[in-house]
């Protein structure tokens, strides 16, 4: 009996300790997970192509499917119409209210008060060589470089906007194979200029200054003859690239497209399709848009003809709500405010995916779930089968990662959105004062935001028509707040504030919350050899202007 017990113990003991190997692997599988370990990626044939246009400045009422009585027939967007048609429309993505924050938070996969919630350029904090500039700290991984580490070819075409100071910031080193654009938030579409140090032409390919590719001096808006248009300039690189490519290797494009960012200037061959658009500005806005949409129709033709297709995601977003202020030629109805604003007109975008890998059920759907541009991050890491944990990052001791995965409810398989809130920042765009402040917030169906919200009008189905003489209308939320239905109210006429007190004292409480996570370092300030760097140094060509 002895025997039988010893050897009964013994058996229990084993038991115990194969258990106790069990738990002992599963909680360092978890711990691994957490710390940023990526899991086993999936086999470069297993991965989807992924090309993602950003269309600059694009008013939510100037694509085809937003179109209204007055404006259809200006709105000449047969591509994206069909490609919207043909996937899945994102009714509630929202941005940032102007280009770099955006930018930056589609990049790095988080909320612009995490990243970067200015317009800022040319400045720089010698005393933070990571994060003492304007765009992206250092020490933050971007997707490419997410998905480079999966066997992902990855390029970028266009408007850069997160930070070229030093070359460590330029795309060519920041996780992109090639790149071929501009650093700025803008440049003349012929001259390249951008209005900085005596007409400085910004245009950049991979490591150097894209000597033989300027045109002209002659070239402008009003003299195109032997002239390339800066966006047939990049498509015509797209394309190149395109057709180069190996459809065994997974893609990753990024093209960041210039139209229709100011200034207004189009091919004739374009504006004189809208001989019926009195107003300058706004026939000038709609031949952009007509060219940004013939631009992916090309894109779309080569992918199907290297037979990409059937496995390529196309996402397509706008980085913030149209211009839509005197000169701006952009039209938002029946949303609110502007680019500029926290209005529904500046931060509610279009967005949609498409491509032969969305998923047959959901073609031809239209979401109504809210997203936010930082989801991305964590979408195309899911995709590619990489952990969106940026570990880099945490070791510098910045903040983390914000991103959600989108695909569950992208491909159908969930019926909500991992967003439950979206977190609306408040910086300058483009002055000396450099204060960042959560100013809004949406739990949806409600928004709250506060103080003095921009571009407050509301503008008629044609630009520029609207209700106050933009962009003098302003309204004071002050601390207590304006309160929206916005899926009720999309317009956000009607104030709720006074009507439910309880909602608004929850999401000030909520913004107070958030605001104090605002990542805001000190970018420092004009540094006095940059225009000197870029005569002497580029030969008249914007660059990096700061050696670390």
């Amino acid at each position: 009996p002895h025997m039988r017990i010893a050897s009964l113990l013994i058996w229990r003991m084993k038991v115990a300790v194969v258990f106790a190997s069990v738990v002992v692997v599963l909680l360092f599988s978890l711990l691994s997970v957490a710390h940023g370990a990526p899991p086993p990626p999936p086999s470069p044939a297993a991965l989807p192509h992924i090309f993602v246009m950003v269309a600059d400045d694009y008013g939510w009422g100037n694509i085809g499917y937003h179109s209204n009585e007055m404006n259809s027939k200006e709105n000449q967007t047969p591509t994206l119409d069909s490609l919207c048609k043909q996937g899945v429309e994102l009714d509630r993505h929202y941005a940032y209210q102007f280009c770099s924050p955006s930018r930056c938070a589609f990049l790095t996969g988080r909320n612009p008060i995490h990243v970067n919630a200015l317009n800022v350029e040319f400045v720089a904090n010698l005393n933070d060589t990571q994060s003492g500039y304007s765009g992206i700290s250092l020490n933050m991984t971007l997707v490419p470089e997410k998905l480079r580490k999966v066997g992902y070819a990855t390029h970028f075409t266009g408007k850069w906007d997160v930070g070229f100071a030093t070359t460590a910031h330029l795309p060519i080193n920041r996780g992109f194979d090639t790149a071929f654009g501009y650093h700025t938030h803008q440049n003349d579409y012929w001259s390249f200029d951008n209005n900085v140090c005596n007409q400085t032409a910004d245009l950049w390919h991979d490591h150097a200054p894209a000597y033989s590719l300027l045109n002209p001096s002659t070239c402008s808006q009003q003299n195109q003859t032997g002239c390339v248009y800066e966006d047939d300039l990049f498509t015509s690189h797209v394309l190149k690239e395109l057709d180069a490519h190996d459809p065994a290797t997974p893609l990753f494009y990024y093209w960041a497209h210039h139209n229709v960012h100011e200034p207004l200037e189009a091919p004739l061959a374009y504006y004189n399709k809208f001989p019926f658009i009195n107003d300058t500005n706004r026939r000038l806005y709609a031949a952009m848009t007509n060219h940004l949409d013939t631009d992916l129709s090309l894109v779309v033709d080569m992918l199907k003809q290297k037979g990409m297709w059937n496995n390529t995601l196309i996402i397509f977003l706008a980085d913030n709500g149209g211009p839509t202020y005197l000169g701006g030629g952009a039209n938002n109805y029946p949303l609110k405010g502007s680019k500029l604003s926290n209005w529904e007109g500046g931060i509610r975008v279009n967005a949609f995916i498409s491509g032969g890998y969305v998923p047959e059920n959901m073609r031809g759907t239209k979401l109504e779930q809210f997203v936010s541009m930082e989801d991305w991050y964590a979408t195309l890491s899911h995709l590619a089968g990489v952990n969106p944990y940026d570990d880099v990052a945490h070791k510098a001791g910045l903040p983390p990662v914000d991103s959600l995965d989108l695909w569950p409810l992208l491909s159908g398989a969930n019926q909500t959105s991992p967003r439950t809130e979206v977190h609306i920042g408040n910086g300058c765009c483009c002055c000396v004062e450099r204060t960042v402040y959560v100013q809004g917030i949406i739990i949806p169906p409600y928004k709250l935001l506060i103080h003095a919200v921009n571009q407050s009008f509301w503008q008629g189905p044609l630009y520029p028509n609207s209700t106050v003489i933009a962009p003098s209308g302003t309204t004071d939320c002050g601390d207590e707040g304006c309160l929206f239905n916005i899926v009720d109210d999309p317009s956000e006429y009607t104030n709720l504030a006074k009507q439910h007190p309880d909602i608004a004292k929850h999401l000030r409480k909520r913004i107070a919350e958030v605001d104090k996570t605002v990542f805001n370092p000190n970018r420092g300030d004009a540094i006095a050899q940059m225009c000197a760097t870029f005569d002497d140094k580029y030969h008249g060509f914007v660059g990096p202007f700061v050696k670390i």
